[in-house]
């Protein structure tokens, strides 16, 4: 019984670092009926820690494991009894050991809050009736620390650097190919005293589905804001499951590759990652495990691309789908238009010495407005900022009538030199060869814009048909 409690106890010591997603999950206070000296708690809220499978005004039953404990408890609301059930096994039919306990529920104050950025359907990973959040995909950090330990525990331990063990580097891309094999499914690895909660490359889907689609959140904490975001690139048929995790038996539900941006905080910028996905079904339960740590997606010959101009300006007009510019940016029609339309010029405008085109895809493609349309949809303009950088915004406008587009990037540097706190303006227009020719509707629509988000910018440059910079500042 003595090693029983450890295992709750050390469990719980476990819990420290995760996501407090709900404060209408509450921390238990227990003490155990025979020795109400010693005090533990179970903070809900730490979803990386239980899995809350059942939640009601009279009940609460949550899971956890402890290295190879796996843990059910079941606690009344109304009696503010607790009765936790240790199983030797993930099917929890060998049971281990029970014990009860009292508890008192107590309110959690969240120390983070979780915020939806962006629900896009078009990108989403859809599962029966609900869809994938964020948070639920794994990929190799930054610092590679989870897949060396994977490395240490499954193939060898090292004495010189990962990065330096070709093995390490097959592994780590190719980590469907041990899966089942020198990996067992279900199987977690306790990163000994790092702070940090074991660690698999079995990911269970419980707790990780939404009602809503969530491909963008962002986390507000204590010591700052991070973010995650993913897309679902391309679907592909379960059957290559066989290739891709030849030692697994189960049958794959479905495969994708989905490309996943993280941001901690800071100054850099965020990381993205690419890795294929595999869902199964494991002891009942549905399952996530990563394939391919790259890409999969195969490269087609580049063809010489024939854009009518024309055509999409007409379809600009008419199409009703999309209704942000973060769903603009996604179809390639919208895409080959900017190619079109936007300078190709480098500069470095504090988003690193790209050309503009990257540059205005950058303001364009984080946290979007909605589009709007006037003039009997002859004109369109909308917006967005950067991600995880939102004081550097773009605009674009067009005329459908007249076939042009016309671009604004906010930003706050000019060739890598810090000008403003309230930043600058760069206008870009193909279709003009002279600030003054730029129609008035344009500079309108772009003055309220700023009016209604109290920029009030110190410099304003145009970049015309000639693909000079001057500035404009007097005659903005």
């Amino acid at each position: 019984m003595k090693r029983f409690l450890g295992i709750l106890v050390l469990g719980l010591l476990w819990c420290n670092q995760s996501f407090a997603e709900n404060i209408d999950k509450p921390n238990l206070i227990c003490t155990w009926p025979d020795d109400k000296s010693n005090i533990f708690e179970f903070d809900l809220s730490r979803q990386k820690m239980f899995i809350i499978t059942k939640i009601s005004n009279s009940v609460i039953v949550f899971n956890y494991d402890v290295g190879e404990i796996f843990v059910t408890a079941d606690f009344n609301r109304d009696s503010g009894l607790l009765t936790i059930f240790a199983f030797n096994d993930a099917e929890k039919k060998d049971l281990y050991a029970n014990k009860k306990a009292n508890c008192k529920e107590e309110k959690v104050e969240p120390t983070e809050s979780r915020e939806v950025i962006e629900s896009n359907a078009d990108i989403v990973w859809k599962l029966d009736d609900k869809f994938i959040i964020p948070e639920c995909f794994d990929y190799i950090w930054l610092t590679a620390d989870n897949y060396e330990a994977f490395f240490d525990e499954y193939i060898e331990k090292v004495d010189v650097r990962h990065s330096s063990n070709p093995k390490f580097k097959i592994f780590a891309t190719n980590i469907g190919n041990y899966l089942n094999k020198e990996v067992p499914l279900n199987h977690t690895v306790n990163r000994d005293n790092r702070g940090v909660p074991e660690i698999s490359l079995t990911r269970q889907l419980e707790g990780c589905l939404s009602i809503k689609p969530e491909t963008y959140i962002k986390v507000n904490g204590e010591y700052g804001s991070s973010t995650i975001e993913y897309r679902v690139m391309k679907s592909f048929d379960p059957k290559i499951g066989k290739e891709l995790a030849p030692h697994i038996s189960e049958k794959f539900e479905s495969i994708k590759q989905v490309e996943i941006a993280s941001w901690g905080g800071g100054t850099m910028g965020p990381k993205v990652h690419t890795v294929v996905f595999g869902i199964i079904e494991l002891e009942g339960k549905k399952v996530l495990l990563p394939l391919r740590n790259k890409s999969i997606i195969k490269k087609e010959p580049k063809k010489e691309k024939v854009i009518n101009i024309d055509k999409i300006y007409d379809w600009i007009k008419s199409q009703t789908k999309h209704t942000s510019a973060n769903s603009l940016m996604w179809d390639d029609k919208f895409n080959d238009l900017l190619d079109k339309e936007i300078s190709k010029k480098v500069i470095n405008l504090g988003m690193g010495s790209s050309s503009l085109y990257e540059n205005f895809y950058k303001v364009l493609g984080g946290p979007p407005n909605e589009i709007i349309y006037s003039k009997d949809r002859r004109y369109m303009f909308t917006s967005a900022c950067r991600r995880s950088s939102c004081d550097e915004k773009g605009f674009v406008f067009i005329d459908t009538k007249k076939k042009l587009t016309i671009g604004l990037i906010r930003h706050f540097y000019f060739n890598k030199v810090r000008e403003h706190n309230d930043g600058a303006y760069l206008i870009l227009s193909k279709s003009h060869k002279s600030f003054e020719e730029v129609p008035k509707i344009f500079i309108e629509k772009v003055k309220a814009w700023s009016k209604k988000r109290e920029i009030n910018p110190k410099v304003v440059r145009f970049i015309g048909a000639d693909d000079k910079i001057i500035e404009v500042t007097s005659k903005y």
